[in-house]
Order: structure tokens, then sequence, then C-alpha cells
């Protein structure tokens, strides 16, 4: 979890993150935990072997949040970096 994270009065509408995994497609749910209320989102990283950069559309999250990434049983997924975009 990263506490504090501020993203103003205009929301984030997507997020890139860069990972790789020898799995397949792994599930990454995306909670967002704030002023107005908790969302979470949930996405499909498809496998590489390298790093890649991967963008997703997400609900949008404004102000101060609290972000939380959860992977499920099983997932396989090295992360190395990630951001948001407006």
């Amino acid at each position: 979890e990263f506490d504090g994270m501020d993203f103003g009065d205009t929301p984030a509408t997507k997020i890139v993150i860069c990972g790789k995994s020898k799995l397949k497609n792994n599930s990454i749910h995306i909670k967002f935990d704030g002023a107005e209320g908790t969302k979470t989102d949930m996405i499909e990283f498809e496998g590489s072997d390298e790093y890649i950069e991967r963008s997703f559309d997400i609900s949008g999250a404004k102000g101060l949040n609290t972000v939380g990434f959860v992977f499920l049983p099983g997932c396989d997924f090295d992360f190395k970096y990630f951001s948001f975009l407006k």
C-alpha cells in the first residue's frame, strides 16, 4: 500500500505498470481508498519474459488516496514501477 497519494482535483484515468511474468495473464486488483470512498479496478497484465510497460484505463481517482495492489493466489508477477496519467 502507498499512503498519501494526492491526485489533485483532476482524476487519474490511466495507470502505467512495468512488470514481467512467466504466466500468460496475471490479475491485479488496484484499490483506491480516499474521500470518495473505496474503489477497486481489476486489470489483466499479459505475461512477458522481459520487463514491459503496459497502460490500462482505470475508473478514476482524485484527491488524497491510499493505493493498494492486490495479487491473487497463484500470481507470479515482478513489479518494476507504476505511474498514473490524467
